[in-house]
């Protein structure tokens, strides 16, 4: 852990923002190829996942897990998780209908996803943009006040 003042960052704070804004980017793309499909008869909209997965991830982390490298290791219940092996997933949603050609792309909503995750795009750039900024304040002053 880095300390800059009072503020800390760990390269696990860090990770978690950059993969974050990796799920971000792939969304925006998914969002984009639903919209320029809005009109294509038989068209299936995409969805990305991530959150669901990443915040799974870290309730267990505050659990108890080991990481087992030997088969003769103890058994555990739930195993460590590394979290920059969390990876955003695009899964088509098949099972809806929102016109008669088939195609399931409702534009509002699609806009609506889109300035979601712009928010919440620019929200963990702001936060990266912060972190990096203590460090380049810990490397110009050496860590010290």
């Amino acid at each position: 852990m880095l300390f800059a003042g009072n503020k800390s960052l760990t390269m696990k704070a860090f990770n978690v923002m950059h993969e974050g804004l990796n799920a971000a980017a792939v969304r925006h793309k998914v969002i984009a190829n639903n919209i320029a499909n809005v009109n294509t008869p038989g068209f299936k909209r995409s969805m990305v996942g991530f959150e669901s997965e990443l915040k799974r991830a870290l309730e267990n982390n505050g659990s108890l897990s080991a990481l087992r490298n030997h088969s003769k290791h103890i058994k555990f219940k739930r195993e460590a998780e590394d979290l920059e092996k969390i990876k955003p997933k695009v899964f088509m949603e098949n099972d809806t209908i929102f016109r008669n050609d088939n195609n399931n792309v409702d534009m509002d909503v699609e806009m609506a996803n889109l300035a979601k995750n712009n928010i919440l795009y620019d929200a963990m750039v702001t936060g990266v943009r912060r972190d990096l900024g203590y460090l380049r304040q810990i490397i110009t002053t050496g860590g010290s006040q």
